[in-house]
């Protein structure tokens, strides 16, 4: 294949069964075995990808499968995975879990993500009737502070069961993702592995559902595409098209990419971070390679070096301590951000920043 100059396929079982080349060692099953073993080299991917002209296609909406009930209920709680933290939130009856990193405990930094957590709801035509949440005294002041929504804690010592299994599910598929990849996970990439696996939990069915339908599909009325969605999964090595690339020039197409998490637009995009530039990026032109080569191995490893590794016994069954009820603090204005704008990535480019994000928005960039 290599000294064919990386053809196609076809071309290269055409160069094996024409009869034009003399003394040919292999013959068209070694060329099939070859490409199924080891998939397509990287410099045939680097140097022939191309804008796919796909990506336009836009999949239909069956709003007979939307949930119908439009008054929710939200139980919300707040989680530790590794060093950070997060609002985890269920809402009920679509049974949705979302969740967002939290920047601090203060109380305003907790009304800003939960409003988040209610504007995400509403922008598929929900509404958030009333938030249950623990007697956290930062969780317990913010009531009064989301118009329209009644935030209630529950009684000291009392347990959100529902949530609860959420949140030992959302950690085992954390778990056992992080110990399916190739090398070490740098431990500035746990929001994005958050954010991956609460999007796979979002398409899992419960006994809770009263129709086979999971709970994405019932919020959007879009069923799930296997080939957008499922063709990768969280730490995967893609060779990823570059959309800065003049078409004239030797360029490499395409950039070494890290698939994170799908970020569920209709276009079918992936997060995924560019090794060239070490930064996130979505793409939706992208092609999956079979294995992981030991160089990209070596970069991701070192970059956990210089950051920090991510092991599975980071990701505990333990969760912080609720307290009794305090009393409300004053009410604040809280901002009310874009919803449609739910993800941060900080600027990694000095050392010990994270670029990190989270939670699955299908239109976060279907509508541009």
């Amino acid at each position: 294949m290599r000294n064919a100059g990386f053809p196609l396929e076809k071309t290269a079982i055409d160069l094996v069964r024409s009869g034009n080349i003399n003394n040919i060692p292999i013959n068209v099953q070694d060329v099939k075995n070859y490409l199924e073993i080891y998939g397509t080299p990287v410099a045939a991917v680097r140097g022939r990808t191309d804008e796919n002209k796909n990506i336009t296609d836009r999949d239909d909406y069956d709003f007979g499968l939307k949930e119908q009930v439009t008054m929710q209920e939200q139980t919300s709680d707040i989680i530790h995975i590794a060093t950070k933290k997060y609002l985890i939130s269920l809402v009920c009856p679509l049974q949705v879990v979302l969740v967002l990193p939290i920047t601090s405990m203060s109380r305003q930094a907790l009304g800003q993500v939960m409003q988040q957590h209610v504007d995400l709801v509403r922008m598929f035509g929900f509404n958030v009737r009333i938030i249950f949440v623990d007697p956290l005294r930062a969780l317990a002041g913010l009531r009064g502070t989301i118009p329209g929504v009644e935030i209630q804690p529950t009684g000291a010592g009392d347990h959100l069961p529902k949530l609860d299994i959420r949140i030992r599910r959302l950690k085992e598929m954390c778990r056992a993702v992080l110990n399916g990849i190739d090398y070490k996970l740098p431990i500035s990439l746990v929001n994005q592995l958050v954010t991956f696996c609460v999007s796979r939990i979002n398409v899992q069915t419960t006994s809770s559902l009263t129709s086979n339908w999971c709970p994405r599909v019932r919020r959007t009325g879009r069923k799930v595409d296997f080939k957008k969605e499922y063709s990768l999964t969280f730490g995967d090595y893609v060779e990823a098209r570059n959309p800065q690339v003049v078409s004239n020039t030797m360029t490499p197409r395409t950039d070494p990419c890290i698939a994170l998490y799908p970020t569920l637009n209709v276009n079918g995009s992936w997060k995924l971070y560019n090794l060239r530039i070490k930064m996130v990026v979505s793409r939706s032109t992208y092609v999956k390679m079979k294995h992981t080569p030991d160089n990209i191995i070596n970069v991701m490893n070192n970059m956990g070096l210089q950051k920090g590794v991510l092991h599975a016994t980071d990701i505990g069954l333990e969760e912080i301590e609720t307290v009794e009820e305090a009393p409300p603090e004053p009410r604040v204005q809280v901002h009310i951000p874009d919803p449609n704008i739910v993800e941060v990535i900080e600027d990694n480019r000095g050392p010990g920043n994270d670029e990190a994000l989270v939670e699955e928005n299908e239109e976060e960039e279907g509508g541009r």
